[in-house]
């Protein structure tokens, strides 16, 4: 049975990721740890608010602070509900430390971290992707789905290899995460900067690795800018599609997922997106 946590903000319950990771789970037959952290550092009431004639007023403090709780409360309810209604195995973790080491430590007992790629856990700034999720998916110690809200069940799957380690580590972790999917179209992508017509390298054996898993899996070698010609190609795949990538900000694992390719993945593209370390 795998270990799969789904991260939630408990002041901005995703509803959506919530019900992804029932269903995955369901169909995976794994347990769900619904991790909703509670960092006094994040809340969503506006200090200056609740200033009175002298000061803070304490009244208007507390009764902030109550309303966030019955908020958060309301949330893992919900939560506990979905599951219920599912019949699936769960359970919940609300830590109250910093949320990136929290959800850092779930990470390492955790088979694959679930959550919105539109999470941020701050009131402060709009950029995508947030702080928050640059750093989770660059210390995470397990892979990470960042899931776009139309996505229910991925319709297509793109496999971005490079010929490195680092994305084949990628996929198959896939195949184990996914082996319940076995119905999902598949792609694999190869993209070179060469103007030059280009081969897909080792092909025989990463096509060997594929067709194990999925059948009839197709495989594109487009040229071009590796960041941008990646980026335009899954956008044009449209929504539910969940796209593989090898690393995040460790360029010495594999030469594309660098932090720019994997940005520009999650804000232009209205698909999902699964990062995935070779540690």
């Amino acid at each position: 049975m795998k270990r799969i946590a789904a991260v939630f903000d408990g002041l901005d319950f995703a509803g959506s990721t919530m019900d992804f990771a029932i269903g995955y789970c369901k169909k995976s037959e794994a347990h769900l740890v619904g991790v909703f952290p509670e960092s006094f550092l994040y809340h969503e009431y506006d200090f200056a608010k609740l200033l009175g004639k002298n000061g803070i007023s304490a009244v208007k403090i507390r009764h902030a602070v109550m309303k966030e709780a019955e908020k958060r409360a309301r949330s893992r309810k919900l939560f506990a509900d979905g599951c219920k209604k599912a019949k699936i195995s769960y359970s919940i973790s609300h830590p109250e430390g910093i949320t990136i080491d929290e959800v850092l430590k779930e990470s390492t007992f955790a088979d694959m971290i679930l959550i919105a790629k539109d999470e941020r856990f701050s009131t402060i700034g709009t950029q995508l992707p947030s702080i928050f999720t640059r750093q989770l998916l660059s210390d995470s110690r397990c892979p990470v789905l960042l899931l776009d809200e139309r996505i229910e069940n991925p319709g297509r799957v793109v496999l971005l290899y490079d010929g490195k380690p680092g994305s084949v580590y990628a996929i198959k972790l896939f195949f184990s995460l996914f082996a319940a999917e076995q119905d999902t179209s598949t792609e694999v992508l190869y993209v070179t900067s060469s103007d030059q017509k280009a081969e897909i390298p080792d092909f025989e054996k990463i096509k060997a690795l594929v067709e194990c898993h999925r059948p009839g899996a197709i495989y594109t070698c487009i040229s071009g800018p590796e960041k941008q010609s990646v980026i335009d190609y899954v956008q044009g795949l449209g929504p539910g599609t969940l796209t593989v990538a090898g690393a995040y900000g460790r360029g010495s694992t594999s030469r594309w997922f660098i932090p720019s390719i994997a940005d520009g993945l999650i804000t232009q593209c209205k698909s999902s997106l699964l990062v995935a370390h070779n540690r």
